[in-house]
């Protein structure tokens, strides 16, 4: 339902300019974003110019904002119609005792009455010259966006605000949800609400911003569930992180302390204890691992540096590949043409045009076929393609015997997860669908793309927007998750360069993509971190690298005229900040 407490809704451009001017709240005339002598080094500058350039707020004669000024709740009234010009009216108008005809806002507070952003105190007045609190602006913006009340704000508050028992119980469930909605701006202290301090100018144009969904509010003032952290932006695995420093790539621990100092030429994660590090060599980098000490366990006299799967790593020497223990001890001799890691016990491994798989003892498990290409084992089956009579590559499914337990007739597969693995079938529409361990359809081919499931759930494209399903078929997250689409000057639209709108589930989170912005859902498709960053990746030990502001625009491909017409459009993010954030 929507909050109607005290205050209500918005919209309506229907004010003259001399009363908006009276106010000094909104322009209909041309403001400069820039012009204004008092707010330079305000908190919420770059928002305050954003609504200036867009007239929605302006300034008075002497070219000040007076950010840190009060605004009253008829002032409020005038710049939500403003801001909202399309709400409906809700309502028959209402009398006030303390509004007569002749008020100079009468007209713009029963148009936000009937539009249902006010309803006024208990003894029918409406108090239009009493400065609107924290609490008060908040219900209104939040009925301007028809924000649902939540049942349970005694359980979500303190999660956001340390000062939750000041809030009014009328205002609970609409400060709630507000706040899950990322509409909720703390300034100095962003678990400080101050629900019933009055609302300054710089407050409400922040309020606004969000509201509009304007990127110019910093997200540190955002009231969220979640913490920025320090190190930002730096992905741990085995709480390690590579992080390049003054002399190269090194190591720190989740304090942001460089446990092991920045000196190598190249870094990858952990695994299994050990990373493989790089240091300049004679016209390459040489390879060796280290424990996380930064003591070297095998030095680095490497061509290659993968990870360690299962105690073994490949290695590559004299044109051939092979295997190395964690004691850099060479564990099956480099007599392959291309080995992959070990995975449920095999490996696959190349020999001429032909692949198979071997043993943790380098023995033959299944001989070289005639596949095209091949996956790792996943839950005892492997992914191999075969190129049929007319040239194309099928995929289907072995199991660990080499016995093809699915025959190939896939134009592209994923391997299996959770027992079911996602096929893409030949037809018209070439649709994806599911196929089991007996190599047996269990979800129709009905999607234009599909993901592995994870956690009890897949990914899946429906009508060119992204939901989840669960392993019976049945759209459990409907698919309202989209990629973000741009326009060259020309009105060519740039198609998403980045992939699906939605990653599997991980640590029982989700990241989907709604437009321009990432969020994260949980299994039931309730946002808990609602869109407001421009990218993500998925939560891992109880972390998540995000990606803060950035620029869209679309990249041309081939855009000069003497290499021929442009091949492409494509949507495009530049910029902004990578950042770490942990749920509360």
């Amino acid at each position: 339902m929507k909050h109607r407490q005290i205050i209500g809704q918005i919209t309506g451009r229907s004010l003259t300019k001399s009363f908006i001017l009276a106010i000094a709240l909104l322009s209909i005339e041309k403001t400069s974003a820039l012009g204004f002598t008092d707010t330079s080094r305000h908190w919420n500058a770059q928002c305050i110019n954003q609504l200036a350039e867009k007239k929605l707020v302006s300034g008075y004669p002497d070219r000040t904002f007076r950010p840190d000024a009060t605004v009253t709740r008829a002032e409020f009234a005038v710049l939500m119609l403003n801001a909202f010009p399309d709400a409906k009216i809700q309502r028959p108008s209402l009398s006030f005792r303390d509004i007569p005809n002749s008020y100079w806002a009468s007209n713009a507070i029963q148009l936000a009455v009937q539009k249902a952003f006010f309803v006024g105190y208990p003894d029918r007045t409406f108090r239009p010259n009493q400065a609107i609190t924290r609490t008060q602006a908040i219900l209104v913006v939040a009925n301007a966006l028809a924000t649902e009340s939540v049942t349970n704000p005694e359980t979500i508050l303190p999660k956001y605000f340390d000062d939750a028992a000041a809030i009014p119980n009328y205002a609970k469930g609409a400060i709630a949800a507000a706040a899950k909605e990322a509409l909720v701006v703390n300034y100095p202290q962003l678990r400080q609400l101050r629900p019933n301090q009055n609302s300054t100018r710089g407050e409400v144009a922040a309020l606004l911003c969000r509201a509009l969904n304007f990127s110019s509010v910093s997200l540190d003032y955002v009231a969220g569930n979640y913490d920025f952290v320090n190190p930002g932006g730096v992905r741990f695995v085995e709480d390690l992180a590579v992080k390049y420093g003054d002399r190269g790539y090194g190591y720190i621990d989740r304090t942001g302390k460089f446990v092991i100092p920045p000196q190598y030429t190249l870094a990858n994660n952990f695994s299994e204890g050990l990373a493989a590090v790089a240091i300049a060599g004679p016209g390459y980098p040489l390879w060796g691992y280290i424990n996380r000490k930064g003591e070297w366990i095998i030095q680095p006299v490497l061509e290659l540096g993968k990870p360690f799967s299962e105690g073994l790593a490949p290695i590559f020497k004299d044109g051939k590949s092979g295997f190395i223990n964690q004691t850099g001890a060479i564990a099956i001799q480099p007599k392959f043409d291309g080995v992959d890691n070990f995975s449920e016990g095999l490996a696959a491994v190349q020999v001429g045009g032909k692949y198979g798989y071997i043993d943790r003892q380098g023995n033959w498990v299944i001989e070289p076929q005639d596949y095209s290409e091949v996956l790792g084992f996943s839950e005892g089956f492997a992914r191999i393609g075969i190129i049929n009579e007319i040239g194309l590559v099928q995929y289907g499914f072995i199991d660990r015997t080499g016995k093809i337990v699915v025959e190939p007739q896939f134009i592209a597969a994923e391997s299996f997860k959770e027992g079911l693995a996602a096929v893409q079938f030949y037809g018209d529409d070439y649709l994806w669908g599911y196929v089991n361990q007996q190599g047996k359809l269990a979800i129709p081919h009905q999607f234009q793309t599909a993901q592995s499931f994870s956690e009890g759930l897949a990914g899946v494209q429906i009508d060119y927007r992204w939901g989840y399903i669960d392993p019976q078929g049945k759209l459990v997250i409907q698919a309202n998750f989209y990629p973000a689409q741009h326009y060259t000057k020309d009105g060519i639209a740039g198609q998403p360069s980045w992939g699906p709108a939605v990653k599997p589930f991980s640590n029982g989170l989700a990241a989907v993509r709604v437009g321009d912005n990432m969020g994260f859902i949980d299994s039931t498709g309730q946002f808990i971190i609602p869109p407001i960053f421009t990218e993500v990746d998925s939560f891992t030990d109880g972390l998540a690298v995000v990606r803060v502001g950035g620029e869209w625009s679309v990249r041309i491909e081939n855009p000069y005229p003497d290499l021929g017409p442009p091949s492409g459009y494509y949507t495009e993010l530049n910029g902004g900040e990578l950042r770490s954030i942990k749920l509360r």
